[in-house]
């Protein structure tokens, strides 16, 4: 009789994906952030943060020293005005940029992934655009808001719910 073939277990012989290091659009930076990021995944953890900046090249530190070159800082950090953001300001511009979240984020999902200048993501950038904003943009900006909200509203008490799979000859069903 033959001796049965043993195959190899799927699970035990699989190979374990390694995150290697990416195109060094970071090195030579040091880096550190304070506050809550949102990105399209929702929040991104400190340790997302930090193994982005590794993997291109650059060093993330837990918090502000003199070797900091950039600051990633939440609009709400910023104005809070803490410890790091202190230590950042001390610093000065010319050795320690402090910018928003966005800087990192674009930076890495461009094509091809290259640093992006600093300057149009620094927090006193940012919040002056924002200070610009003129009352006639955030009247148009709540209209809109609430038009959508109206809508919503409408669709939901009309009795009809958009379909999943149910009929794909009717846009909308009856309850």
């Amino acid at each position: 009789m033959a001796p049965k073939k043993v195959t190899s277990n799927p699970i035990t012989s699989r190979k374990v994906k390694i995150e290697k290091p990416q195109k060094p659009i970071f090195k030579g930076l040091k880096m550190a952030s304070v506050g809550r990021f949102m990105h399209t995944r929702g929040e991104a953890s400190i340790e997302e943060i930090s193994r982005w900046i590794r993997y291109h090249g650059g060093t993330y530190e837990n918090e502000v020293t003199d070797e900091t070159t950039h600051l990633i800082c939440s609009i709400e950090e910023y104005k809070k005005g803490g410890a790091q953001v202190r230590k950042a300001w001390k610093l000065g511009t010319e050795k320690c940029q402090i910018v928003i979240f966005e800087w990192i984020e674009d930076s890495l999902q461009g094509k091809p992934k290259r640093r992006l200048g600093e300057k149009p993501y620094t927090l006193d950038r940012t919040i002056m655009n924002l200070k610009k904003m003129s009352a006639d943009k955030l009247r148009e900006h709540r209209k809109k808001f609430e038009d959508g909200v109206r809508v919503s509203k409408e669709l939901s008490n009309s009795g009809k719910l958009p379909l999943a799979r149910e009929n794909l000859t009717s846009r909308y069903i009856d309850k």
